[in-house]
């Protein structure tokens, strides 16, 4: 059984590896996530009202779950 034979039959299987797309996909998320959170961060800084700000900073919150 050759490698491509052996990924591909592994596809399916508990553990195989990660593709390059799979790892990108990953990375981009994590990055994504961290950029919105300091957006976040910087709207509410400069939010006019207290009632904006406890809203955005609920959301940023959110983020830290995932």
């Amino acid at each position: 059984m050759n490698d491509k034979e052996l990924f591909l039959g592994s596809y399916f299987d508990k553990k195989r590896p990660l593709t390059v797309i799979e790892i990108f996909h990953i990375v981009s998320s994590i990055q994504t996530n961290l950029i919105a959170k300091d957006l976040i961060l910087g709207f509410a800084q400069t939010a006019p009202s207290q009632e904006i700000q406890a809203f955005l900073l609920k959301g940023r919150a959110g983020t830290a779950a995932h």
